[in-house]
Formats: C-alpha cells, sequence, structure tokens
C-alpha cells in the first residue's frame, strides 16, 4: 500500500481516501471498492480505538477480511466492538459500536436507492427520505437486535466474553447477521442492482442492513415497494 504515505496512523477522512487505493489492489474484496463503506471498515480496522487506523491495523484487517475463515472474521468484530480491549463485550459497549453501523447503514442504503432511482427513473427524488426511514427502522430495532445478541451471554454476566462470541456467532442469528454487515459479506454491489426491478433491487438493498429481523426485513420492503 505505497499510497500510505510516511503517516503511521491515518484519520477516518484520510482512511476513505486511501480505500481507493486499497480497492485496486484487492478487487475481489467485499465492500472495498465502494467508498461508502470506508466508514465501516475504519471502524472494524481501529483495533486499539484511538480513532486512527495504523497501517499495521489497516494490513491485519484486510489480510482477515481477504483470506480469514469466520472464526478470524468473528474475532475481528469482536476486537473492534471491544472498545476497552478488556475481553469483556458489554451491551454498552455493542450498542456504540451498532449506532456507528446503523450510521453507515443509512448513507449506504440512501446512495444506492439514489443510484437505483437515477437509472431507472431518471430521478433520484425520493432517496434522502428512504435514508432516514432506514435509519428510524434500524434505530428502533437496536434494543431488541442487541438482546437477541446477548443470548451469547452463556453465564448471564452482563457481558459477552470473546470464547463465547466466537462459540455462538454460528447458532446466533444477529451476531452473524452483524458480522457480514460490518465484514462487507453482503455489502451490495450497485452494479449488481441498478438492472434489476424494484421489488428485486429493494430487496436486495433492504437484506444487507444490520439490527434487523428477516420478518422485519420483509415488513419494510413490502411498505417500501408500496
Amino acid at each position: 500500500m505505497s499510497h500510505w504515505g510516511t503517516k503511521s496512523e491515518l484519520s477516518r477522512s484520510e482512511f476513505k481516501k486511501v480505500v481507493e487505493h486499497i480497492s485496486a489492489a484487492y478487487p475481489r474484496l467485499p465492500g472495498v471498492k465502494d467508498p461508502l463503506f470506508a466508514g465501516s471498515l475504519f471502524d472494524l480496522f481501529d483495533a486499539d480505538h484511538n480513532g486512527a487506523v495504523s497501517y499495521d491495523e489497516c494490513l491485519g484487517g484486510l489480510v482477515v477480511l481477504a483470506a480469514g475463515d469466520d472464526d478470524r472474521k468473528a474475532e475481528l468484530l469482536f476486537i473492534a466492538c471491544d472498545a476497552n480491549g478488556d475481553g469483556k463485550l458489554t451491551k454498552q459497549e455493542f450498542e456504540h459500536f451498532l449506532e456507528k453501523a446503523i450510521a453507515s447503514s443509512k448513507v449506504i442504503v440512501k446512495a444506492q436507492m439514489k443510484s437505483w432511482m437515477e437509472h431507472n427513473c431518471g430521478t433520484g427524488a425520493g432517496a434522502s427520505l428512504l435514508g432516514a426511514m432506514a435509519a428510524k427502522v434500524l434505530s428502533s430495532e437496536a434494543s431488541t437486535f442487541v438482546k437477541t445478541v446477548f443470548k451469547a451471554d452463556e453465564n448471564n454476566t452482563g457481558f459477552i466474553t470473546k470464547e463465547e462470541w466466537l462459540r455462538n456467532y454460528h447458532s446466533n442469528p444477529s451476531i452473524k447477521q452483524f458480522m457480514d454487515f460490518a465484514t462487507g459479506t453482503n455489502h451490495v454491489d450497485m452494479d449488481s442492482v441498478v438492472g434489476l426491478e424494484q421489488d428485486a433491487a429493494w430487496q436486495k438493498i433492504w437484506m444487507q442492513c444490520p439490527a434487523l429481523t428477516e420478518e422485519k426485513k420483509a415488513k419494510i420492503i413490502a411498505k417500501t415497494n408500496h
């Protein structure tokens, strides 16, 4: 990553610029070629939670996303959520990371819907409203989503250990869903959406969002389409 320059760490805005060059080096890496997803990658890679991403953090994160198995991705996400690094994920820490994911999701959904509308309708009018709706729905469902995630707290201690997180992410659909969003696994490639019919496009866009049950997604998609 020669474009890193001489800086030891990058701020969020600086990291977003570097993502453009990362996408050229890792063209098959989910989410990376979308600059709107850079904020989510920044949060995922900032392992020491100092508000900056070092070269080692970035390279380590990219290696996990490009070649790591689900266990390594789950561990990377746990570290990103565990703000104080004590190996115990509290509800407050998870909720804080979830808020950032919801904010990213709002921006991504808005841009994707706008792109589809401009391509198929000649105008992106209404995309902002749909983006705001996405944020409102995700926020309203957040508490329920957190409760589902914290079923991984096997001993009812009020926090999830890394071991509990790794044992449960396969069987806990909420953790797996959140991991798929945070790592870009289910990130929507706009080239694969713009040519779809509206119902199919909306479904694909909404399905990537974190913090929603499958039932809730189905209701939102039906409401959006009508």
